[in-house]
């Protein structure tokens, strides 16, 4: 688990994963901070995506703005920790099946 978190923050700089990550943080941080350009995807006119993860990677975020702790490093960081719970739970089901 601590493995995963550490991978998470910090050796996922290059790699891209813009529909599963980049286009959900933008949403979520658009949720809390408002003021954001959001792809057209998300425009009312579209309404191609969910928005249940943008709201999931939301939650810490106002949480974070709500206690005052939304840092730069924090706000950056809280989306990928929220992310890299889904990835454990997701590697514990994926290891009970494979037992």
């Amino acid at each position: 688990m601590l493995l995963r978190l550490i991978q998470c923050y910090f050796f996922t700089y290059n790699m891209g994963h813009p529909d599963e990550y980049w286009q959900a943080i933008e949403p979520a941080y658009n949720m809390v901070y408002g003021n954001v350009f959001l792809p057209w995807e998300w425009d009312d006119f579209y309404r191609l995506r969910s928005v249940i993860y943008p709201a999931y990677l939301a939650v810490p975020l106002y949480i974070l703005k709500v206690t005052g702790l939304d840092t730069a490093v924090a706000v950056r960081a809280c989306p990928q920790m929220a992310h890299a719970v889904l990835v454990i739970l997701f590697d514990r089901m994926f290891w009970s099946i494979g037992k």
